[in-house]
């Protein structure tokens, strides 16, 4: 009796890394359009007949109101696609990417990076106490699997539906900044990793290993543009405690570790070494906003949501119109 019921656990337990694998297998091939309804809805209007421009990015990116609104308004002869995804790091998009090129089949390529989570997403820190050990295992797994991040992702929308998520629409349209208030998911990453934002844009550490994985994922893509494709930005976005006081005040509220005036520096390591990786490519320009984000900020303008660290529409807006000026220029 116990033989059998062993036999059946074993053939089960192979049963489910078989699936796993094949699953596994299936998303970084891509063999079903994994994020088909986000592509629908990032994308509801006819499209223009005239130079076809692909966007790919996070969060900052997928959604109805952002600065891909703002270049279609600019650009409406364009035919400007937002193939971006909210929660996923370079190495999901560069699954997705060569997809999404070959369908496409652009003249202009758009990649958005953040400096807040970009690095993070391809190496999660699990060897803080201050984090508990279901929550390191899962981040340990999904740094290996790509699936177990989609999944993830799914399970994060579920959540939202539900009104029980990390993330809420409510929260960020609340006017006033509340550390009980604010995105869940930004303080459990600052307990894990206090000075994540210093070691980022300052390609300290560990980081500066990870950037260089970010580039060889980013190469990759690089390497499936179709031959109609001419012209690649890098959209730099930064971390709001690179932008002004106010927000690094918050963020050490929240658990970062305290900044200093180094961090608003418009050049930052990080920003130069992606610069320096690509000065030979002529395709590629490397864009950042950060100068367009800190003079609105002087003047006045709030352009982060009080309790969440994406842009709101006012940061959008001028995401969008520094992309557009550069491109003119």
């Amino acid at each position: 009796m116990v033989k059998r019921w062993l036999k059946k656990g074993a053939y089960l337990l192979w049963l489910i890394i078989m699936v796993i694998g094949l699953l596994e297998i299936a998303y970084r091939y891509q063999w079903v359009d994994f994020y088909h309804t986000e592509r629908v809805l990032l994308n509801p209007k006819p499209h223009g007949k005239g130079m076809k421009i692909l966007v790919l990015g996070d969060s900052f990116t997928a959604n109805t109101d952002s600065y891909v609104d703002v270049l279609r308004d600019s650009m409406p002869e364009a035919d400007v696609r937002n193939a971006a995804l909210p929660g996923v790091g370079i190495r999901e998009m560069s699954a997705v990417a060569a997809r999404r090129l070959q369908e496409f089949q652009p003249d202009v390529l758009i990649y958005q990076f953040y400096t807040g989570n970009d690095l993070w997403d391809i190496r999660k820190t699990t060897s803080s106490v201050q984090i508990p050990l279901w929550r390191n295992l899962d981040w340990k797994a999904t740094d290996y699997s790509l699936f177990l991040r989609y999944l993830n992702y799914k399970s994060g929308q579920l959540k939202a539906v539900a009104g029980v998520g990390l993330d809420t629409l409510q929260w960020r349209q609340e006017p006033v900044f509340a550390v009980d208030r604010y995105n869940a998911r930004e303080k459990i990453i600052f307990r894990a990793e206090p000075d994540l934002i210093q070691n980022t844009i300052g390609l300290m550490g560990k980081r500066a290993s990870d950037f260089a994985c970010w580039t060889q994922k980013m190469d990759e893509i690089l390497s499936n543009l179709p031959s109609t494709t001419n012209k690649v930005i890098l959209l730099v976005i930064p971390h709001c405690a690179q932008v002004a006081p106010k927000y690094q005040e918050r963020m050490a509220m929240l658990g970062a570790k305290p900044f200093g005036s180094s961090e608003l520096d418009l050049d930052f390591p990080l920003l130069n070494a992606m610069k320096q990786h690509y000065r030979n490519d002529n395709r590629v320009q490397v864009i950042s906003v950060l100068p367009a984000l800190q003079q609105a900020e002087a003047a006045g303008s709030a352009v982060y949501y009080e309790n969440d660290p994406h842009l709101n529409k006012a940061g959008q807006e001028i995401c969008g119109k520094a992309l557009w000026k550069a491109w003119e220029d």
